[in-house]
């Protein structure tokens, strides 16, 4: 009974571990600065595009502080693109 126990939560575990394994989206967040360091920049168009093709993937705009987050997004390889007017 025990060898039968033991063995249905092998199968369970084993089974089950590659999904837990993998992440399938993951949050982008930061600050974005003025080039001299010292200054948040507030109200930042950020565009985030794939390397391969350009294509868009998620926008927004940076707040009062400068911070911005972007979810959910898929591990890969992009381009953050940032405009600012002023």
């Amino acid at each position: 009974m025990l060898y039968r126990i033991t063995w249905i939560c092998f199968l369970f575990f084993s089974l089950h571990a590659p999904g837990f394994a993998q992440n399938t989206s993951i949050t982008l967040s930061g600050v974005v600065i003025d080039a001299a360091g010292d200054a948040p920049l507030p109200y930042v168009n950020l565009m985030l595009t794939t390397v391969k093709d350009s294509q868009f993937v998620a926008g927004t705009i940076t707040g009062e502080d400068g911070r911005f987050t972007l979810s959910p997004v898929k591990p890969g390889n992009y381009t953050l693109k940032c405009t600012y007017l002023g």
